[in-house]
């Protein structure tokens, strides 16, 4: 990544360079050595809000409730949620503040799993019939 990020930026220095005077070409690169240092703090930030410390009771509670959800989805077909959704709702929920009422919740909820009950259905139904 590192590498293909500093090939791009030395062939797109080279091109532009042509055209370009030296103090252009100075400023460029404290522009992206500046975008590098945000994109790197960016990044650590979001390794670093991925880390779980399960010795604090709270996040133990919130990873031993999350893999029981995770479990449950996974038993009744899902095997993918749009996760920053599903923590905002979350979140959301928490706080009182739903986007969508609860009678349009459960609807959208019962509808969603209808289908994907069906299409296990179907799966197992095909598998039987390759069998």
């Amino acid at each position: 990544m590192k590498k293909s990020i500093l090939i791009i930026t030395t062939l797109f220095l080279g091109f532009s360079g042509l055209a370009q005077k030296k103090k252009d070409l100075i400023k460029e690169v404290a522009n992206l050595k500046a975008q590098k240092t945000e994109l790197q703090a960016k990044l650590t930030a979001f390794e670093k809000a991925k880390e779980v410390n399960l010795k604090d009771s709270l996040q133990n509670f919130s990873y031993a409730f999350g893999v029981s959800i995770g479990n449950n989805l996974k038993t009744i077909g899902f095997d993918s949620i749009a996760y920053n959704t599903f923590s905002v709702a979350i979140e959301d929920a928490i706080k009182g503040n739903e986007k969508i009422p609860l009678q349009m919740h459960n609807a959208s909820y019962k509808q969603l799993f209808k289908k994907r009950r069906r299409l296990r259905r179907k799966r197992k139904v095909r598998k039987a019939i390759n069998f």
